[in-house]
């Protein structure tokens, strides 16, 4: 578990290292946006510990605030029989992630079943 954690982690810092010049989404863990660099995560799939929920949000926070952006991590237990990328665009927009006029953003979706991930960019 802690190796797909770090892993997870390690996905997002290459993710942000490519796009380094763009200015990503950030939002509170209670899904309402605030200030630059703030990270919204929701595991609905129980993947992680309060902790390291906790640990996630401080790491983030600190990249975020370096490229004053917003990062989202959701994860799922369940697709339902929906398509991921389908998914991952809703969710983006439903949730009104964004930052700024050009609404710049990553979110990293995760799905336990299947077992799939898409990292959606904008902005």
């Amino acid at each position: 578990m802690k190796k797909r954690f770090f892993s997870l982690i390690l996905v997002l810092v290459l993710c942000l290292t490519v796009a380094v010049s763009m200015n990503v989404v950030k939002a509170s863990a209670s899904g309402s946006t605030e200030t630059i660099g703030q990270l919204m995560v929701m595991d609905e799939a129980g993947l992680l510990t309060e902790s390291e929920v906790n640990d996630l949000n401080t790491k983030l926070l600190n990249i975020g605030s370096t490229y004053q952006a917003q990062i989202a991590v959701i994860t799922l237990a369940s697709m339902e029989g929906y398509d991921i990328d389908d998914v991952v665009n809703v969710l983006y927009d439903e949730m009104n992630l964004g930052y700024g006029d050009t609404r710049a953003g990553v979110l990293l979706l995760i799905s336990m079943d299947p077992r799939e991930y898409r990292i959606l960019t904008n902005g």
